[in-house]
């Protein structure tokens, strides 16, 4: 499995990546590299993974651990190459680490927010991970927000904009148009949903405090404790009168 930060190195110490992806086999079709083998039976290139330790990217790079992902020993592989890889993640984590700044908008690539604040997320901008008090002020069109943490807020999710999962304290205030959180546990909140948003699954102690419009909130396993307590909360529920559809529950 191909973990971030993937790259592949030649043997003319040329390094490629992705902005958008950590999978090798779409690097080398990316950049149409030729996986082949030189006359000598000998591989022209490595597959390479250099990964945080704990997963924590705001490490120091010389912390992180550097993997050849490849079966066949390459006898041309020296201490030059592995700098060359290093080099060009130094070079991609300043420009995609946000911490403890302030950002006007982003628009394409994918980031990694801690104690930081996005003004703007758009297109098809991705945040991999918020940390601590992190907040994005707005989202829109098909930004993407995969793991919102500690104290972590969102602040206006609108049209296709997705935030993948939410845990701890983190809270989306609202949403709105077709926007989808997926995956809430913890202490998660969500203030009040409108229009065609939905909620997925929910879990331990999640809120959503209001739902209007045609907002949706669903269930991919039974949870009878979780379903009562929901609906309790929700004031914007007829009372006695919530309409279901297996697991689904649809504000009116």
């Amino acid at each position: 499995m191909c973990e971030f930060f993937s790259c592949i190195v030649t043997k003319t110490k040329d390094v490629f990546y992705h902005d958008n992806s950590n999978c090798h086999d779409e690097i080398i079709s990316h950049y149409k590299l030729n996986d082949g083998v030189d006359g000598q039976l000998r591989q022209l290139f490595a597959r390479v993974e250099i990964t945080p330790p704990n997963g924590d990217v705001f490490q120091p790079v010389e912390k992180w651990n550097f993997r050849i992902d490849e079966t066949v020993l390459l006898n041309w592989f020296t201490e030059k190459h592995k700098k060359s890889c290093m080099v060009v993640l130094e070079n991609y984590l300043s420009k995609y680490l946000i911490l403890d700044q302030t950002v006007e908008e982003i628009r394409e690539g994918r980031y990694w927010l801690k104690n930081s604040t996005v003004k703007s997320m758009r297109d098809n901008s991705t945040v991999e991970f918020m940390y601590d008090n992190s907040t994005i002020e707005h989202m829109q069109d098909n930004s993407t927000v995969k793991y919102l943490h500690d104290n972590s807020t969102v602040e206006s999710m609108e049209d296709n904009s997705t935030v993948e999962f939410m845990q701890a304290n983190s809270t989306v205030k609202s949403m709105r148009n077709n926007s989808t959180v997926e995956y809430m546990r913890d202490n998660s909140t969500i203030e009040s949903m409108y229009d065609n948003s939905t909620v997925e699954y929910m879990r331990d102690n999640s809120t959503i405090e209001s739902m209007y419009d045609n907002s949706k909130l669903k269930w991919r396993e039974e949870n009878e404790k979780i379903n009562k307590a929901i609906l309790g909360d929700i004031p914007q529920f007829r009372e006695n009168k919530p309409e279901y559809s297996g697991y689904m529950i649809t504000a009116y």
